[in-house]
């Protein structure tokens, strides 16, 4: 019976022995890894300059403010010109509505904060350049005006404008008609029909 004990201590010993090296181990990789038992911080995310290179690109290009104070005409010539920039950038969707929203002030920037509130994140996270622009325009350029516009292109002719006047007028009006105007010929048959009657027979002569 002695012998048997023995031999039990000795198997213990050497459990214990083999359980040592694996503690001092993990003791050391947690004070390697971590400081005060708390996990060792993310490393920063690397630096990545292009990310605002366009909007120094937008910023020297002077891009205008838009306030929403004044008549539909001012919505509609800021978009314009924002546009005109923008196609010189080749801007995506994201980098476009960084730059633009940045161009909003005083009404319009209050607007844009609270229609930003109410918008689903993920609607908000997905919107489109063209979608800002429906929302600008269902804001600041009523559908009522919009359609007055068009039955003002319908109507358009030259009167006492000369003839360069009434190309100026006729080319300012196609946005609000332009599946009528989308090709050379409509255009031209448009400008023709509006000129005035002794113009109109020059031209056919």
């Amino acid at each position: 019976m002695p012998p048997r004990r023995g031999r039990g201590r000795g198997r213990g010993r050497e459990r214990g022995a083999g359980r040592g090296p694996r503690v001092e181990s993990t003791v050391e990789e947690r004070s390697e890894g971590s400081i005060g038992g708390q996990p060792p911080p993310p490393p920063p995310p690397p630096l990545q300059p292009h990310d605002k290179e366009y909007i120094k690109t937008f910023r020297k290009e002077k891009p205008p403010k838009f306030d929403g104070l004044g008549e539909p005409q001012k919505a509609e010539a800021w978009i314009r010109e924002i546009e005109r920039i923008f196609e010189f950038m080749v801007c995506t969707d994201r980098e476009r509505l960084a730059c633009v929203t940045y161009q909003l002030t005083k009404p319009a920037d209050r607007w844009w904060e609270t229609r930003r509130r109410t918008v689903d994140p993920a609607c908000r996270e997905a919107l489109t350049w063209d979608e800002f622009k429906e929302e600008i325009y269902n804001k600041y350029v009523p559908m009522s005006y919009r359609r007055a516009k068009t039955a003002e292109f319908h109507t358009l002719k030259q009167g006492n404008m000369t003839v360069s006047e009434y190309d100026r007028a006729l080319c300012e009006m196609t946005r609000y008609a332009p599946e009528l105007v989308d090709t050379d010929e409509k255009m031209a048959a448009k400008f023709h029909s509006g000129l005035r009657t002794e113009i109109r027979v020059a031209v056919a002569s």
